[in-house]
């Protein structure tokens, strides 16, 4: 498969990984080969993506190896854009239905698009319990790229996105709601477009998430020449931009951020010595209080890189009455890890927002409940200058030359790719901010006791 990687393109588009599948005959003992096609994936640079799939060190993901030692070839289909690759890899996923895409994740956690039929449709976003319609398209395996290119075929073809309530309510008010106004939606609750115009917006969108853009090129021509031959020549000027913004489709930085994700896992698995797979999980930790008092503590998770807020949790801190972000770290882990709380899934990784004395406190009470997690703290400082690994001897992860219960290695952030600082910068940035979120909620609450 390595000899075809010169071949490949630096454009946008889907690839294929096929694994071989033999076959006995029906006529005798002769077995024919047949291609299963084992994934399917998108990339903004299908040179650049397919190339990382065969740097063997860059890996480090427990789906990507097992894909990769199971596939036998693998092929690419160029696409205009990423926004059409995007759509592609959703058709195709849904037609073929690929072992490695279904085991990615839960499949109630991807998003489908639906149009309803009852007029004026909204296009919605959906997840796949909801997906139940005539015209549903989806599968979507990243949630960004699936928004990315609603949002962008909106700007071309408006639509309303009210739910029926408000739809009902600004056709009695006769005034329209903000979207109008930035030109998202044409307005036909206040009849601003016509019923069969509205209609020719759907069918359009349908068209493009069907993957027949160049049908659509058509029809969008055809009904120009239409009305400029009718003198209609402020409806052929509006054809004709659609026209040029479906030729010069912009690309999305969905599959480029999907990517730079991978590549930080990839360096992150390295550095620690652990396998991150798409359903890794991450938990990250901070403290927020002021002279001790409110005092609260955060508990953020990502999943596969990518932060699920239906898991965050805050703790607010019961025992400890002074500023003391050890003794307030530990009562947070003792409940995180006991009691009530036990029955949370285990993390991969824990963050924290402190340096070496908060990294010891940890490990030691978790060490301590028997949990055999990997801890990274990220020091404080102006410019948080350097990252403290800490790896357990008891962890089963890869220990390091000389290394004891007590050591600490110390990676200046220079060290470390754009795309990991960036990941953990996001990681360290979410868990300080559900923190302080929840202490001024705390402190609201106080203030508005005592009034």
């Amino acid at each position: 498969m390595k000899n075809k990687l010169k071949k490949i393109p630096k454009e946008p588009g889907v690839y294929r990984f096929y694994s071989k599948v033999a076959l006995r005959q029906d006529s005798g003992a002769k077995k024919a080969e047949v291609r299963e096609i084992i994934y399917i994936g998108k990339a903004s640079n299908l040179k650049n993506r397919l190339s990382s799939y065969f740097i063997k060190k860059g890996r480090g993901q427990y789906k990507t190896e097992a894909m990769i030692s199971e596939a036998r070839d693998f092929d690419w289909r160029v696409t205009d854009s990423e926004i059409e690759a995007i759509i592609l890899e959703a058709l195709e996923i849904k037609k073929y239905l690929p072992r490695y895409n279904i085991k990615v994740k839960d499949a109630k956690s991807f998003l489908y698009l639906r149009i309803n039929a009852k007029y004026p449709q909204r296009p919605e976003l959906v997840r796949k319990s909801q997906a139940i319609g005539r015209y549903v398209f989806g599968p979507f395996v990243e949630a960004g790229s699936a928004r990315e290119a609603l949002k962008f075929i909106r700007k071309i073809f408006p639509f309303r996105d009210c739910s029926d309530l408000k739809y009902k309510r600004a056709v009695c008010m006769k005034k329209p709601c903000l979207q109008y106004f930035i030109k998202n939606c044409p307005g036909p609750c206040i009849g601003r477009i016509s019923r069969r115009d509205y209609k020719k917006n759907i069918k359009n969108i349908i068209l493009f998430f069907s993957g027949r853009k160049k049908r659509l090129v058509r029809s969008l021509h055809q009904e120009m020449k239409k009305r400029a031959r009718a003198c209609e020549f402020e409806q052929a000027a509006k054809l004709r931009d659609q026209i040029r913004a479906l030729a010069h489709i912009e690309g999305t930085a969905a599959i480029t951020q999907k990517e730079r994700r991978d590549t930080a896992l990839a360096e992150l698995s390295k550095i620690l010595g652990i396998k991150f797979s798409l359903d890794s999980r991450i938990e990250a930790y901070d403290i927020s209080n002021i002279m001790g008092k409110e005092a609260t503590a955060s508990m953020a998770v990502f999943v596969g890189g990518i932060p699920d807020r239906g898991l965050y949790r805050k703790f607010k801190i019961k025992t400890i009455k002074e500023i003391n972000d050890y003794t307030m770290f530990s009562e947070v882990f003792q409940r995180r890890f006991s009691g009530t709380h036990k029955d949370w899934p285990s993390p991969d990784l824990i963050i924290i927002d402190g340096g070496q004395g908060q990294l010891n406190t940890v490990n030691r009470v978790i060490s301590g409940l028997g949990i055999r997690v990997p801890v990274l703290a990220i020091a404080k400082g102006v410019e948080r200058k350097k990252v403290d690994l800490y790896f357990k001897p008891d962890s089963g992860q890869v220990r390091l030359s000389g290394g004891g219960a007590r050591m600490i290695v110390y990676i200046p952030t220079k060290k470390l790719s754009p795309e990991l600082l960036n990941l953990l910068t996001q990681i360290r940035d979410e868990a300080h901010r559900f923190a302080i979120s929840y202490h001024r909620l705390l402190r609201r609450k106080k203030f508005v006791a005592k009034l």
